[in-house]
């Protein structure tokens, strides 16, 4: 289940209603805002999930760019070694 600490940089006068529309993602944690950024956690079920994730919210009107604060994959990594075991 990958896990993401994301900072959405947005036009200034945005940034409370991307804000507000990101936290009603059940994927998505919104913990700190700020005029023109937005630091979220993000939680999925797997990779492909979590990509479509960023592409929806880079897509969001008002969203200049997104950065990636940290990435953890470590579950996926095991999940695939014991597949390959079995």
């Amino acid at each position: 289940m990958p896990i993401s600490s994301l900072i959405v940089r947005t036009a200034e006068d945005r940034t409370e209603a991307i804000s507000a529309e990101l936290a009603t993602h059940p994927a998505i944690e919104v913990s700190h805002v700020t005029t023109g950024s937005i630091a979220i956690v993000t939680e999925t079920p797997d990779d492909d999930v979590d990509k479509h994730l960023w592409k929806q919210i880079e897509a969001i009107h008002g969203v200049n760019f997104v950065e990636l604060i940290y990435h953890n994959f470590e579950d996926l990594e095991g999940a695939e070694h014991e597949n390959k075991q079995t």
